[in-house]
C-alpha cells in the first residue's frame, strides 16, 4: 500500500504504511462506501487511500481540516505555536487531491463537521445517491487534535456509521489513552496491534444483534 510519491506529502511517511495496510484490510472486509480523514495536513495519506480505492464505485475519501493554524489542543494545551498548519499545507493538499475525483475536502473544523455535516453527508456518483446504508464508513483516520476529549467525542460521532469490517484509527494514540480505553470497552469493537504510536479498531458487529 505504501505509495513513494505520495508519502512524502505524509507527516510521517516512515510509519505511515501501517495505516494504509488497516485502510486496504477495510476496504477487502467492509462494505463501506467512503474513508474519512480528520486533520489532513499536506493530503499525502487522503490521497493514497483515493488511489487504493479508485476501482471502487462511488467510494469517496473525505477529508476535514481547519488549516489556518487554528487552535490545536494536545494534553489539554494549545500546541498550535509550534506547529505550522497554515495555508502552505492547505494549498499543497488542495491541488494533490484535485487529481482524483473520490476526494473531498472540507476547510472545517471537526466539532461542526461532525455536529452538522456527517449526519446529512451525501454524495453522488453516476446517479447513485450515496450513502446507500445505515454504516457507510469503511475506515476513519483521526488525525486532528489529541486531547482525551476531542478523540472520544469524534471516534464515538463515526462508530454508528462503521461497517462491519470497517475500522477507526487512531494518531498519537499515546496522547489520549483515557479515550483509547473508553474504546477498548466499546462491545463489537475489537483492539487491532498498531506500533505504540497509533491505536486500531474494527467493528466486529453489535453482539445484541447476534442473538
Amino acid at each position: 500500500m505504501m505509495q513513494p510519491d505520495l508519502a512524502r506529502f505524509c507527516d510521517d511517511a516512515n510509519t505511515i504504511g501501517e495505516v494504509l495496510d488497516r485502510f486496504a484490510c477495510s476496504l477487502r472486509e467492509s462494505t463501506g462506501e467512503a474513508a474519512l480523514e480528520i486533520g489532513v495536513r499536506s493530503g499525502g495519506t487522503s490521497a493514497m487511500m483515493c488511489r487504493a480505492a479508485a476501482g471502487r464505485p462511488g467510494f469517496l475519501v473525505i477529508g476535514v481540516d481547519p488549516w489556518g493554524n487554528a487552535p490545536y489542543i494536545e494534553g489539554g494545551f494549545d500546541v498550535s505555536r509550534r506547529l505550522d498548519y497554515g495555508a502552505g499545507h492547505y494549498q499543497t493538499a488542495r491541488a494533490l487531491l484535485a487529481s482524483f475525483p473520490n476526494s473531498a475536502l472540507y476547510r472545517l473544523d471537526a466539532d461542526l463537521f461532525f455536529e452538522s455535516l456527517l449526519p446529512a453527508f451525501r454524495w453522488w456518483e453516476s446517479g447513485r445517491r450515496y450513502p446507500s446504508c445505515e454504516r457507510w464508513l469503511a475506515f476513519a483516520y483521526l488525525d486532528g487534535p489529541h486531547d482525551d476529549a476531542d478523540v472520544a467525542r469524534h471516534a464515538l460521532a463515526c462508530l454508528p456509521r462503521l461497517a462491519v469490517g470497517g475500522r477507526l484509527c487512531i494518531d498519537d494514540a499515546r496522547r489520549c489513552r483515557s479515550a483509547v480505553a473508553l474504546l477498548e470497552a466499546v462491545p463489537g469493537l475489537e483492539r487491532e496491534e498498531l506500533s505504540e504510536r497509533r491505536a486500531c479498531f474494527v467493528w466486529r458487529g453489535d453482539p445484541m444483534e447476534a442473538t
